[in-house]
């Protein structure tokens, strides 16, 4: 079996977001919202459309919310991950998405997403 994938990068980026971060490692986000650490880290592999997905679709189709901070399901409390809906930033201002890249070494393809 073969699998086909498009090349992917890893890069550290700059990013501001004032206003529009879901932050779902304050627990009195996850009670409101009705979730847990289960089942935002817990094994769901086996749901067709777990809560998670769920969750994940109606931030995005928010216009509210530009990114989800949440914990990793390997490192709860220590390692929060971010997800940022990089088409919504343009909407939102004092919003700025920027490849880190001191010496130049990226190509010149790899730009600000947002930003001057």
């Amino acid at each position: 079996m073969t699998v086909s994938r498009p090349p992917q990068m890893l890069v550290s980026a700059n990013i501001t977001i004032p206003a529009g971060i879901l932050d779902l490692m304050d627990p009195a986000r996850r009670r409101e919202l009705k979730t847990n650490l289960q089942e935002l880290t817990g094994l769901w592999i086996l749901e067709p459309y777990p809560s998670t997905q769920r969750l994940g679709q109606s931030a995005y189709d928010s216009d509210r919310i530009v990114a989800i901070r949440y914990p990793s399901s390997l490192r709860q409390q220590l390692e929060p991950n971010l997800v940022v809906f990089v088409d919504k930033l343009v909407a939102h201002p004092g919003a700025r998405l920027e490849a880190n890249d001191p010496n130049g070494d990226l190509p010149k393809t790899v730009r600000p997403l947002v930003g001057p």
